[in-house]
């Protein structure tokens, strides 16, 4: 514990990372599942290390830095994880890893999860739910199906002459979709909603997301509330689709 107390001396870099976290940067690990968290550090930040011609050793160690960081983004926001990563710097400093590796690694690692914070997957309030690695394949593969076919010229809608654009736009529409469905799927397991409903409440929230990039406003809060109770007709529980109205889309029905 002793070395956790000895402050380290930290880069200009760090110090204006660290300032950032403890003003409030956006965190869109806050709240993820463990698994989900690494899968975004090993897609964004592990490719650093595998890239760096270090021995295979150091690696493994740095790699487990990274684990680290992946836990500390994900449980603390704000100040708390500025103070607790200045702790974890400390920490690895004393047992041998490189100050500058580390640090830049800290930052490198808050630069990347800003830009996934910009994505299109975002959340309305501001957050975001990682996809998991079958989901994160299924939307390459369809994409590249899709890419695939705008150059055979197989595709029913060709490209209008910026394949690229297009390919980009399908790919965004694809991971929208994922994410509404992940979004809907952990709202039915905190309510204890059969598996077997899961459909039936997925097309209901794509249908509601569908009304949000078409209207906004008392117009998006009366269509959502008839959409309830249409889907409320067809059998779903009527408190689980507000829930999801609320939960998901930050919808408060009239």
């Amino acid at each position: 514990m002793e070395t956790l107390t000895k402050p380290a001396e930290l880069n200009r870099d760090t110090v204006q990372t660290l300032d950032e976290i403890r003003a409030g940067a956006d965190n869109p690990l806050f709240g993820a599942a463990p698994a989900a968290a690494e899968e975004l550090f090993g897609r964004h930040i592990q490719p650093l290390l595998e890239g760096s011609g270090m021995p295979g050793l150091q690696v493994m160690h740095y790699g487990w830095f990274l684990r680290e960081l992946a836990r500390l983004w994900r449980k603390k926001t704000g100040r708390d994880l500025a103070f607790h990563l200045e702790l974890c710097i400390r920490k690895w400093l004393n047992l041998g890893l490189e100050s500058n590796t580390v640090q830049f690694l800290v930052c490198e690692a808050h630069q990347r999860l800003k830009a996934v914070a910009a994505s299109a997957t975002v959340t309305e309030g501001g957050e975001m739910m990682p996809p998991d690695r079958r989901r994160l394949t299924a939307v390459d593969r369809a994409a590249s199906r899709y890419a695939r076919t705008l150059r055979q010229r197989t595709n029913p809608c060709p490209a209008d002459g910026n394949g690229t654009s297009q390919i980009a736009n399908f790919r965004r529409a694809l991971e929208r979709t994922e994410l509404r469905a992940e979004q809907v799927r952990q709202v039915l397991l905190s309510l204890d909603v059969p598996p077997s409903q899961y459909v039936a409440y997925r097309n209901f929230g794509l249908h509601l997301d569908k009304l949000i990039r078409d209207h906004s406003g008392e117009t998006l809060r009366t269509l959502a509330a008839s959409a309830v109770a249409r889907w409320t007709c067809y059998g779903l529980q009527s408190d689980v689709l507000s829930a999801i109205c609320v939960q998901v889309f930050g919808l408060v029905l009239p």
